[in-house]
Parts: C-alpha cells; sequence; structure tokens
C-alpha cells in the first residue's frame, strides 16, 4: 500500500478560508520566515496499528523558491523550474518532461492566477499556527517546541522547532490517522516528519540540465538517465 502523500502536505487542513491568532509569537514566527525560499529533508511512515510495524515509507528533500522545486526521494525525481517540468520514476525507469504552458493550455490552467509560491513555511504559519490551538511544550537553549492541538481534524496535533534566537523554524512533526480501506476494523497511521529546515543557499539545484537538454523540440536524457523511458510534452 502506497502513502497517500502530497509534497504540500499541510494542504489537508486548508478547509476555510485562513485566519490568524492575534499574539506576539505568531506574529515573530510569521515575519521571521516569509514565503521566500526552503529547503528540508522529511520522512514519512505508514504504520499498520493492528501490527504496530511500518508497512510503507518514503523519505527525501524538498527545495522550493519562488515556483521552483525539487523534491528527490526513494522514488523519484520531481522538479520544476521556468517553463519546464521533469519526472524521473526510478522505480518504473520512465521519465517525463513537459512544457508547462502547453501542458496548462490543455488543462485549462492560467498560471498567472495559480498559487506557485505556497511553501512549507508558509503553510505551517498560515495553516497549522493560524488554526490550532498552540502552547510551548518544551524548550532548550537553543529552540522551543510548539504543541499545537486541533479540534474535529484528521491531525490531531503537531510539534513545530522554533529558535528562540530569531524565530526561524527548523523541524515539524505530526501524525494522521485514517480507517484502512482494506480492514474497517484497522487503523492506519502516518508519521511525518520535516527537519533541517533552511534557506536554499545555491539555486544551481534547480538546473534541469542534470536531467535533460532541450534542442528545438527534441529531448535528449542526460547520459544517467538514458536508458529511461521517455514521454514528453512539448511545443
Amino acid at each position: 500500500m502506497k502513502p497517500k502523500f502530497s509534497f504540500f502536505l499541510l494542504f489537508i487542513v486548508l478547509t476555510h478560508t485562513l485566519w490568524a491568532q492575534n499574539n506576539e509569537l505568531y506574529k515573530k514566527i510569521k515575519e521571521a520566515n516569509p514565503n521566500t525560499d526552503l529547503s528540508y529533508n522529511y520522512k514519512v511512515l505508514l504504520w499498520d496499528m493492528k501490527t504496530k510495524k511500518v508497512i510503507d515509507s518514503t523519505s527525501g528533500s524538498l527545495y522550493t523558491k519562488n515556483g521552483q522545486y525539487l523534491d528527490s526521494n526513494t522514488m523519484g525525481i520531481t522538479a520544476r523550474s521556468g517553463n519546464y517540468f521533469c519526472n524521473l520514476d526510478h522505480k518504473k525507469k520512465k521519465a517525463t518532461v513537459c512544457d508547462m504552458i502547453l501542458l496548462n493550455k490543455r488543462r485549462g490552467i492560467d498560471r498567472n492566477k495559480s498559487n506557485d509560491t505556497n511553501n512549507l513555511a508558509t503553510l505551517i504559519t498560515d495553516t497549522l499556527l493560524a488554526r490550532g490551538n498552540y502552547s510551548i511544550d518544551s524548550s532548550n537553549k537553543l529552540y522551543y517546541r510548539l504543541k499545537i492541538q486541533f479540534n474535529n481534524r484528521p491531525i490531531g496535533y503537531a510539534h513545530i522547532d522554533v529558535r528562540k534566537d530569531n524565530y526561524k523554524m527548523l523541524a515539524l512533526y505530526f501524525e494522521k490517522k485514517q480507517m484502512d480501506d482494506y480492514d474497517p476494523k484497522n487503523t492506519l497511521l502516518y508519521t511525518y516528519s520535516f527537519t533541517n529546515m533552511k534557506p536554499i543557499a545555491n539555486d544551481k539545484i534547480f538546473d534541469l540540465k542534470r536531467f535533460f537538454t532541450l534542442a528545438g523540440q527534441k529531448i535528449t536524457l542526460s547520459p544517467k538517465y538514458s536508458k529511461y523511458t521517455l514521454t514528453p510534452l512539448v511545443q
């Protein structure tokens, strides 16, 4: 069973218009974590609560900046930069390269009106902190650990680590339960961890030439992925 995992994970709690608690701590965290650029490591574990065993998992790193992103994990690589999108499926040995303008036109999406700038930092401040009831659960010399509790949400609670000196977010941890579609008497538990949260040091991470080159309408995969089956969608 594959984890039902989206790399903008925190959208699962966006169900109404966002609102913010008017308190000093929220303001400091919000101001210290602008919607600019962010990289982090993540790990998702899927637990079978009946057997208390991990039945699936994925881990990787994600980088996002001004609508560009790169997600490299145990299953493959997904990247978008400029007008192009690339997906490399390591298990199936498949590569997909798309011209985003052409793809959005076929899907009837106006990219200028789409929201390309959401990242994990913004979703934490505008979603978890804004919608949950939070308090300082513990602290040490380096950071506060905030505990956020929710009512009537798939997520019961979350923990966020925030630096004491500058209010930068360092890590996020939360759990999500759901019924097992194959066994209604069983419960599945997803545990999510996002760590090593920091700004992106080098924009070269978004250079798609590491994966393919484009000459006119001809796409050539880089030598490392040359044996992958290519599915192109370019003008």
